[in-house]
């Protein structure tokens, strides 16, 4: 679950960083 979590988090922290809050959304989906 943690590694889950922690990965999760690194693609949404990457997305957002460089996309819209809509587009980490998109991503956490896919």
């Amino acid at each position: 679950m943690v590694g889950v979590d922690q990965a999760q988090i690194d693609k949404i922290l990457s997305g957002a960083s460089s996309e819209d809050p809509e587009a980490r959304l998109d991503t956490l989906e896919k």
